[in-house]
């Protein structure tokens, strides 16, 4: 928004191709590029500048200040040189972002947008492992807010009477899709909420009990698989006594 606003050109990149909720998660403190110096924000201007010896101690420094800043902020981090994105970054992420939305529109007027959706990921270079996991309404929710992070479950019911169950860990985003105990997707590839009908995604601030919803699973950028990533935001990172499986491989 920034540099349209500005006429400035951007880059067709990223360090994650998804969301993850801290900010040494991206490919880039993988490989050793430092985050700061860092500016945080908030939307009454106040700002402040962080030096940080790593990612990680910056994380926590961002965290405290989001917090008395009421925890909604804008944050630039990650000066790189054109060599380090093009080494370590996701790239293609805006384009692909606005594949996402001009499929989801153009499913909407033909009446199936989840499918329209499903079919664009499978073109991609990224998410091309990607399926409907689960489809059913939410019954359970559990969701807190602890050091700025929301942290919960979420667990749905199919509505086709078979009494199957999934139930979905969450921290920001989503992390482990279990279907009746049995592993469907994990972090760091992506588990996706979409309204059933419309597609429209849900993040986890905005599940409500008795939703409608489709559960979406993809696979995440092989650079963000590598043993070197997974030990940054694989399943471990985030409390999860579980290894990474890749979603084709379950």
């Amino acid at each position: 928004m920034a540099a349209a606003r500005l006429g400035l050109p951007i880059i067709d990149a990223d360090g994650m191709g998804r969301a993850f909720p801290e900010i040494q998660m991206v490919t880039f403190s993988v490989y050793g590029c430092s985050a700061t110096p860092l500016v945080v924000t908030d939307e009454h201007l106040n700002s402040v500048v962080v030096e940080a010896d790593t990612p990680a101690r910056a994380e926590g420094i961002v965290r405290s200040i989001a917090i008395q800043m009421g925890l909604s902020v804008m944050l630039s981090a990650y000066p790189l040189t054109g060599r380090q994105v093009k080494d370590y970054g996701v790239h293609g992420t805006l384009s692909l972002a606005l594949g996402i939305g001009t499929a989801i529109r153009e499913g909407r007027t033909t009446g199936n947008p989840v499918e329209a959706l499903i079919q664009y990921l499978q073109t991609t270079p990224y998410y091309n492992h990607a399926k409907v996991l689960f489809d059913g309404k939410v019954t359970d929710l559990r969701r807190e807010t602890t050091k700025g992070f929301a942290i919960g479950h979420c667990l749905m019911s199919a509505m086709d009477g078979s009494g199957r169950q999934m139930e979905i860990m969450f921290q920001n985003e989503h992390l482990i899709a279990r279907e009746n105990g049995v592993i469907k997707a994990i972090v760091p590839d992506l588990i996706c909420m979409v309204d059933r009908e419309t597609a429209e995604p849900i993040p986890v601030e905005h599940l409500r009990y008795g939703q409608r919803l489709k559960i979406i699973g993809t696979s995440a950028a092989p650079i963000m698989r590598t043993p070197e990533a997974l030990a940054v935001f694989g399943p471990r990172k985030f409390g999860l006594d579980e290894d990474f499986i890749p979603i084709e491989n379950l």
